[in-house]
């Protein structure tokens, strides 16, 4: 299928989980374009680097589509190509400086597929890697990539070969690694650790572990500016039970952290300008995308995107393409004020050293309503706890489910929407089962699931 949408200076690509679709934004007027379809839950995106190609990782279809950037008489037209097989649940996705190679990671079958491109498009065979695996970053040089894993660790893969290095060896970094950047200059990579909030810094291409430098509650994104001055982190500043979003500039090598810029909702993913002066970043819960100026400290006007955007990336500016303006819509009756309602049935539970907390929340016209009609979109939030007592337990993965609609959680906490559509008169429940590993004698581990249930009424 071909959109077209008017040029602009640069373009933005929000991957939105939700729907299966990627918005196309206007950067310079903070304009969307209309959004095209690419597959099922994209949860990561990359722009080739002659910026005439865009590959998004489709996480439960286990593909990766590529869309063709072209020029045409309306502006750029977006063209999606044959879904690329990779392995199971692909939820990163990284190029190659000369634009050959794409590298998608497969958290389902603990893989990174590798993938010919150039036209040709084909998938080779899949490299095993720490289990887990949950990012992925690309040296400067284009010889290395870096892959994170939620057992723990980061693997290097040899770009020439597609081969898992030994020299460099895997390298052991925090509890749970969620997001990975290298700097401009390849000589330092760095971690971010969700469970420890902490940042770790590696040195290239010895692996040598740094100290780590602590950054917040749960950082989930970072990108590092063009200057390699500078890291910005996409965080939780405040606690798990009262979150304060925001991104925080940390200076590098020192690891000083500077001021904060207060985010409105919570971030999923971030990307920069290329003069760095510059962030944008998808909000997963409240599907948008904000512009934050990073000289002024201050966040701009959110852009309504897809549901539940997941990844985001920029164009190169040589690439010419660009979105069209955009229009939104309304049915007239206002916004309606948003009311958290009673629930019933379990919503906190302990499981070794965490205690799970499952709420669900809506909107309704009416202040006093403990129900809901079925439209619209159930908020339901996943939480933990880190408590004193009990075993010592690593979170591996969770879901959410309402009737037959099942959302992954990739991190805790995390916030997902559930349709409500189509459901009857009555009481519904909203199920998650978070799958934890427990260490063992001799360095294995067991599995250890908890499953929370919450209720709520459609009237």
């Amino acid at each position: 299928m071909a959109i077209a949408s008017a040029s602009a200076d640069q373009t933005a690509y929000a991957s939105n989980e939700g729907d299966g679709t990627v918005t196309p934004i206007d950067v310079t007027t903070g304009t969307v374009g209309t959004a095209f379809d690419v597959g099922s839950s994209p949860s990561a995106i990359a722009v080739t680097p002659d910026g005439t190609t865009i590959l998004v990782a489709n996480s439960t279809a286990n593909t990766v589509t590529p869309v063709t950037i072209s020029s045409g008489s309306a502006g750029s037209i977006y063209t999606a190509g044959t879904p690329i097989a990779a392995g199971s649940g692909p939820d990163a996705i990284a190029v190659t400086t000369d634009g050959t190679t794409a590298y998608a990671t497969d958290d389902g079958s603990d893989t990174v597929t590798p993938i010919t491109l150039d036209g040709i498009n084909v998938p080779d065979d899949p490299l095993t890697v720490a289990a887990g695996p949950d990012a992925i970053a690309l040296t400067p040089n284009g010889e290395l990539a870096y892959v994170t894993s939620d057992s723990g660790w980061v693997t290097p893969i040899v770009t020439s070969t597609n081969g898992i290095s030994t020299t460099p060896p895997a390298i052991r970094v925090g509890a749970n690694p969620d997001a990975i950047a290298i700097a401009p200059n390849g000589q330092t990579g760095y971690v971010t650790d969700s469970t420890s909030g902490s940042l770790t810094q590696f040195a290239i291409p010895s692996d040598k572990v740094g100290a780590q430098i602590n950054v917040g509650a749960t950082p989930n994104a970072i990108a590092i500016t063009p200057s390699g001055s500078t890291a910005w982190i996409a965080d939780n500043i405040g606690s798990i039970s009262a979150p304060q979003y925001a991104l925080t500039p940390i200076s590098l090598p020192s690891g000083n952290a500077g001021a904060s810029i207060v985010l409105p909702a919570q971030p999923s993913a971030i990307t920069l300008s290329a003069d760095g002066t510059s962030a944008y970043v998808t909000e997963y819960a409240s599907d948008e995308v904000v512009p934050v100026d990073l000289t002024t400290g201050i966040a701009g006007a959110a852009i309504t995107v897809g549901s539940e955007p997941s990844a985001i990336a920029l164009a190169p500016l040589s690439s010419g393409t660009g979105t069209g303006t955009g229009t939104g819509t309304s049915d007239g009756s206002g916004s309606p004020t948003p009311y958290t309602f009673a629930v019933t049935g379990q919503q906190s539970g302990t499981v070794g050293n965490q205690t799970l907390t499952l709420s669900v929340s809506g909107t309704t016209t009416s202040p006093t309503a403990v129900c809901l009609r079925a439209t619209g979109l159930l908020s339901s939030r996943l939480t933990a706890k880190s408590i004193k007592h009990g075993k010592t337990l690593k979170f591996v993965s969770a879901k959410v489910s309402l009737g037959k609609t099942t959302k992954r959680v990739k991190r805790l906490p995390w916030t997902v929407k559930l349709s409500l559509k189509g459901l009857k008169t009555g009481t519904h429940t909203v199920l998650a089962s978070v799958i934890y590993r427990e260490p063992t004698h001799g360095g294995s581990f067991r599995q250890v699931t908890k499953t929370l249930r919450t209720n709520f009424k459609i009237c």
